[in-house]
């Protein structure tokens, strides 16, 4: 009886265990910020270079690229996992698409070479000698396997189907959406939504921002119009912003980063404040009901 329990307590052991290790990450998911960081680098002979980098934990998980490299790498712990994706292929393929290009013509040349010592013309897609142009096109249809004709006809048939959808798109459409969009309830909903985007945005906005920057359009009054312009906006004068004009020479030299962090947390909470509202709930069965007819 004793052994019966001592292995129901090291079971019960093991399961709490693993349900406080799985309470403890989604708490990390919610609750630890995704911090990202944006850095670019402009200089006068117009070349751009920017990079960024999303971390997670402390760095633990990154997804990263260099302002001097195109490509874009995923790690964990500081280690590469999987091949990097974007930017230039390697070499090894390069030089190998290079060879199969520089094939091509040899293989050309020698296939006329070939069928001139048989004494046949090269196939360029022309009726031969002695045959008219409409016995060949009917020669052609006739050599048609019949599952390829079958799917000439549904592509047809999805072509023209296509179009009777876009013919369908009419006036009447758009001004019964926008009905539906005055409706005094609707338009609570509407108002939701844009209340909860620009908050998502005000919480996306970084924290940190550094930037220097030399414009010039090369005609002093068009760069005084360009920062008059400039001044109206609010991230002229973000702390650590510096806009300098050039009214000599046309250039734009610019050199920052900025910070920033979000939770998860709040991701949920606006999705679950968006279910519970009940104009969004009819606005969306509206459009669900619209789109099934």
């Amino acid at each position: 009886m004793s052994i019966f329990l001592a292995i129901l307590k090291w079971i019960g052991i093991a399961l709490g265990g693993i349900v406080g290790l799985a309470l403890l990450l989604v708490a990390a998911v919610l609750f630890v910020p995704v911090r990202y960081y944006i850095a670019g680098h402009g200089t006068e002979a117009g070349k751009t270079e920017f990079g960024f980098r999303v971390s997670f934990l402390l760095r633990s998980v990154m997804l990263e690229k260099k302002t001097d490299s195109d490509q874009i790498r995923i790690r964990i712990c500081g280690i590469p996992v999987g091949k990097p994706f974007g930017g230039e292929k390697p070499e090894k393929e390069k030089t190998e698409t290079e060879k199969t290009e520089v094939e091509k013509p040899d293989e050309k040349k020698a296939a006329e070479k070939s069928s001139k010592k048989e004494g046949r013309k090269p196939s360029n897609g022309t009726a031969e000698a002695g045959t008219a142009p409409g016995t060949a096109d009917k020669t052609r249809e006739e050599k048609k396997s019949p599952e390829r004709r079958s799917d000439e006809k549904t592509s047809r048939e999805t072509k023209k189907k296509q179009s009777d959808k876009k013919k369908s798109f009419s006036f009447e459409t758009v001004s019964s959406i926008i009905k539906e969009i005055r409706d005094r309830g609707n338009r609570r909903a509407v108002r939701a939504v844009w209340g909860e985007f620009t908050a998502l945005l005000r919480y996306l906005a970084p924290k940190k921002v550094r930037a220097r920057c030399r414009i010039g359009t090369g005609d002093p009054s068009g760069t005084g119009l360009l920062f008059g312009g400039i001044s109206l906006m609010p991230f002229a004068y973000a702390e650590g912003v510096q806009l300098a004009p050039d009214f000599e020479n046309k250039v734009f030299c610019a050199d920052g980063y900025m910070k920033g962090r979000m939770r998860t947390i709040y991701l949920v909470r606006l999705l679950i404040r968006l279910y519970r509202n009940r104009d969004i709930k009819r606005l969306m069965d509206y459009f669900m009901k619209k789109e099934a007819a």
